[in-house]
């Protein structure tokens, strides 16, 4: 669910940064490329997030309850589910 979500994003940023900069558009003008992909960003960052939760609220509820519907949401959107 977060790769289709991580590229319509990316997809997005890159039409608005086209829209934004006419000289983009001209013919054998350069595309620019990030070095690194939107998605690995991402990535990166829900690792993070998830491992500051499990740090900071181990002992709560809430945040059992919220990584529990994580997997429950990944395992009912498999095909092979």
């Amino acid at each position: 669910m977060l790769v289709p979500v991580a590229a319509w994003l990316t997809q997005r940023h890159e039409a608005r940064e086209l829209a934004a900069d006419p000289a983009a558009r001209a013919p054998g003008a350069r595309a620019r490329t990030s070095l690194v992909p939107f998605f690995v960003l991402a990535f990166i960052a829900f690792i993070a997030v998830r491992t500051a939760g499990d740090a900071l609220f181990l002992n709560g509820g809430g945040w059992q309850a919220l990584v529990n519907t994580g997997y429950t949401a990944s395992i009912c959107s498999s095909p092979a589910a």
